[in-house]
């Protein structure tokens, strides 16, 4: 299992999307009580499921983490995770991940300068006050010594995504045959 962290604009998602489609990683779909958006899809974006389910799994202990966002909840399950999957977490989550998968899991930190991700959020035509917001919040919440646990740094500033994404695939490769 890979665990992408990194970030606001530092490639993640794209990252997490080419490993699906390259190199045939599922996504873990995660829990949510929140309503579906028009575009989304049930079992594919979240696993969407009323108040009263997810309390029921939670007290049942079938999440590996819970967090409650904006009046909702979210939880990854047990039952989801493992095998040739990728996950993007933030550093708090990372932490709660690794004291419970271990070396079950291969975790990268994705980093790319403050300035290109800055740009990277003007192309996607994020507001201004959010850029803002995100980078003030990112540069102490990805502060290393936030995260216990790394296995591979990955620097994406400049190249390719696709090679930037061959480069995680191999070390995770590299790493899952020490285990």
């Amino acid at each position: 299992m890979i665990i992408l962290i990194g970030a606001s604009a530092s490639g993640k998602t794209e990252i997490s999307m080419m490993l699906v489609k390259q190199y045939g990683f599922k996504k873990v779909v995660t829990y949510t009580t929140r309503l579906k958006r028009h575009n989304e899809i049930q079992d594919v974006d979240y696993h969407f499921v009323s108040e009263e389910q997810f309390l029921n799994m939670k007290n049942n202990n079938e999440f590996i983490e819970t967090i409650y966002y904006q009046n909702h909840y979210y939880g990854t399950s047990f039952k989801d995770l493992g095998g040739k999957k990728v996950l993007i977490v933030d550093p708090n989550g990372a932490n709660v991940y690794f004291d419970k998968l271990g070396d079950k899991a291969v975790f990268f930190l994705i980093e790319a300068d403050e300035e290109i991700r800055k740009q990277r959020m003007i192309n996607r035509n994020d507001r201004e006050e959010e850029i803002i917001k995100r980078l003030a919040g990112d540069k102490i919440a990805f502060q290393r010594s936030n995260i216990k646990h790394i296995d591979f740094i990955i620097n994406n500033n400049n190249d390719p995504i696709e090679q930037v994404t061959m480069q995680i695939y191999s070390l995770y490769r590299s790493k899952i045959h020490d285990i």
